[in-house]
């Protein structure tokens, strides 16, 4: 994929990155969802992943997502407190993907002046991916909002907010198990802010609970200008395409991106 810069070591690949085939594999997510998030993030919808803990596995998803972007898509990875933005005098925002490693005053992460202009950005057409340090939606709302002063218009420019969660493993005593807690639709309502959960796991039964069909396509269909007869096909497609690389034991991150970006070169224009 085409960069404007090359990955910078804070918020360098891991040594064997995973891929959303992985995560599947391992529980964090099924297919279902997997196949919703690889159609939003199609349309480069701004997201936020968030997760109480350190090592919970946030960057490990935002990665997984960003193999999602269409190969055209150019990512830009903000840095930090040096950020000047100056990318933008020859960037195409429709083609150009903004990746925050994590809205922070910690370190050399985004926070401030910088985090503002980002999501500012996003009202000319850019798109952003970043992490958070946040258990639930709310409360990365609430620092969005409480810390950095961003206006709920501004929050409103991101499409969607996923929580994960950290629990005891099963099948293995010694690890802890991640995986994605509620994925939401941030939306603006009456100058305020208006959440839509899309996905939630039920903690007693371990599933991912999802609404309705008649309440959860419409949603989708509105958010991100698919046509509404197109939804369910679209999101069967892609999880029936994951699923087969499943069967196939296709799940090393280079394998399955370079699957996707076929899915992508084989769908007429």
């Amino acid at each position: 994929m085409n960069n404007f810069r090359w990955w910078g070591e804070r918020f360098s690949e891991p040594e064997e990155r995973l891929s959303i085939v992985d995560l599947v594999n391992f529980g964090s997510l099924d297919l279902r969802l997997a196949g919703i998030l690889w159609l939003i993030m199609e349309r480069r919808a701004p997201v936020l992943v968030a997760a109480g803990p350190s090592n919970a596995g946030k960057s490990t998803l935002l990665h997984v997502l960003l193999d999602f972007l269409p190969p055209e898509v150019k990512q830009v990875h903000l840095e930090g407190g040096n950020e000047d933005f100056r990318f933008t005098e020859e960037a195409v925002p429709a083609n150009t993907y903004m990746v925050a490693a994590e809205f922070s005053n910690y370190g050399f992460y985004i926070w401030g002046d910088n985090a503002r202009t980002a999501f500012e950005l996003l009202s000319e057409g850019y798109g952003l991916g970043g992490t958070i340090h946040a258990t639930t939606i709310e409360e990365a709302v609430n620092i969005l909002h409480g810390q950095l002063g961003l206006s709920p218009s501004l929050i409103s420019q991101l499409d969607l907010v996923i929580t994960i969660r950290m629990s005891a493993n099963r099948s293995r005593a010694t690890e802890s198990k991640r995986c994605l807690e509620t994925v939401g639709l941030i939306g603006l309502e009456n100058e305020g802010l208006s959440l839509q959960v899309i996905a939630t796991r039920n903690r007693e039964s371990g599933e991912l609970v999802f609404p309705k069909e008649e309440d959860l396509y419409p949603a989708l269909s509105g958010r991100f200008g698919i046509a509404p007869d197109q939804i369910a096909s679209e999101i069967q497609l892609r999880e029936q395409f994951l699923g087969n690389l499943l069967q196939q034991d296709i799940k090393s991150h280079d394998d399955v991106r370079k699957a996707v970006v076929e899915f992508y070169r084989s769908r007429p224009s």
